[in-house]
């Protein structure tokens, strides 16, 4: 089972950043991502997580 997508959008004027609900499918956030994206607007699409990181407990 996949841990899905996030798309993380942050505005260059500003330095404020988002983050969408999680999005299932790899190709829809992509399109989420195309979608938001702007010239003052930087977007990208980081992939959830299936365990924690080891130095976590």
């Amino acid at each position: 089972m996949s841990a899905g997508y996030w798309v993380v959008s942050v505005n260059r004027d500003t330095g404020e950043a988002t983050t969408s609900e999680r999005i299932a499918s790899k190709d829809e956030a992509w399109e989420e991502a195309a979608r938001l994206e702007q010239p003052n607007i930087f977007t990208t699409v980081v992939p959830g997580r299936h365990k924690p990181r080891r130095d976590q407990p």
